[in-house]
């Protein structure tokens, strides 16, 4: 009978466009094997920089996009609420913008996720 998988994430980096993975299976006696690596290419944005971090009421972004699109910022708390959110226009290349009237607050961490028609980017920040 077959095992299970589990993903394994072995290396990214955020400036890169692309994520090494492997499967681990799992037998159900306990043992396990792993799959070959497969490469996967990262075609749309990439973040270069989010700063500062921690923040006091601003947070700006440097990302690098291959489209010209429309890119939607969220920022959660940790229990998933939306505390924040705003739509800034991406051009193909690089791009620098800044999340503002962040000062109001508390002290925590936060989940900054941006969003385009094809990708989704999640980043721990925090105050």
């Amino acid at each position: 009978m077959p095992g299970f998988w589990k993903e394994e994430k072995l290396w990214s980096n955020k400036l890169c466009s692309k994520v090494d993975y492997r499967l681990k299976i799992i037998e159900k006696d306990g043992g396990f094997k792993y799959s070959n690596i497969l490469i996967v290419r990262l075609n749309g944005i990439k973040i270069a920089a989010v700063y500062p971090n921690p923040f006091a009421d601003k947070i700006k972004v440097e990302l690098e996009s291959k489209n010209k699109e429309i890119a939607l910022v969220k920022i959660l708390d940790m229990h998933g609420k939306t505390v924040s959110v705003k739509q800034f226009p991406v051009a193909a290349g690089g791009n620098l913008f800044t999340v503002t009237d962040l000062g109001k607050l508390p002290k925590a961490n936060y989940i900054l996720e941006i969003s385009t028609s094809t990708e989704k980017l999640v980043l721990q920040i925090k105050n």
